[in-house]
């Protein structure tokens, strides 16, 4: 089974939602977040 860790930090006005991921990390993670994969392993 597969787990997701979310984060969330509250700021005044504002709800920021971080994804962690550990390890392995799925490529869609990369795509939903807008990251460029190959480049955030350099």
């Amino acid at each position: 089974m597969e787990k997701q860790r979310i984060v969330q930090e509250f700021v005044p006005g504002k709800q920021i939602t971080l994804a962690h991921v550990i390890a392995a990390p799925d490529p869609d993670i990369y795509r939903r977040l807008g990251i460029d994969e190959e480049r955030s392993r350099n």
